[in-house]
C-alpha cells in the first residue's frame, strides 16, 4: 500500500519578495493551503502596504504573516521572480518557462 501525506512545510518551494520605495511589499510563496488544501505544489502572489514610519512616530509596529491582498494563485510551481512598479501600479512575475505575467494592483 502506498500513501502520500502532503507536508505543510515546503522547504524547497520557490519564493521571492519585492519591496517598493513607497511602502508596498509583494511576494510569491507556497502558502496555498486555504485554496488548494495541503499540497506539494502551488504558489500565491500576495502583498501588503506598510505605511512609512519616521523616527518621530511612537506607534508600535505590528508583526503579521497575513497578506492584505491576494493577487493570483498558481496551481503549479511555475513562478520564480517578482518585482513591482508602485508608480504605475503593476506587478511583474517571471516564470520558469520564460513568460512574464503583469498584474495590476491599484
Amino acid at each position: 500500500m502506498r500513501q502520500t501525506i502532503a507536508s505543510p512545510v515546503r522547504l524547497f518551494a520557490t519564493s521571492d519578495i519585492a519591496l517598493g520605495t513607497f511602502g508596498t511589499a509583494v511576494w510569491i510563496d507556497s502558502h496555498t493551503e486555504d485554496h488548494f488544501g495541503h499540497s506539494d505544489r502551488g504558489q500565491r502572489l500576495a502583498g501588503k502596504y506598510f505605511p512609512l514610519v519616521t523616527e518621530d512616530d511612537e506607534e508600535p509596529v505590528d508583526t503579521t504573516t497575513v497578506a492584505a491582498s491576494l493577487y493570483a494563485l498558481d496551481e503549479n510551481d511555475g513562478w520564480t521572480r517578482v518585482t513591482l512598479d508602485e508608480e504605475e501600479g503593476k506587478i511583474a512575475v517571471g516564470c520558469i518557462d520564460g513568460r512574464i505575467l503583469i498584474y495590476d494592483y491599484t
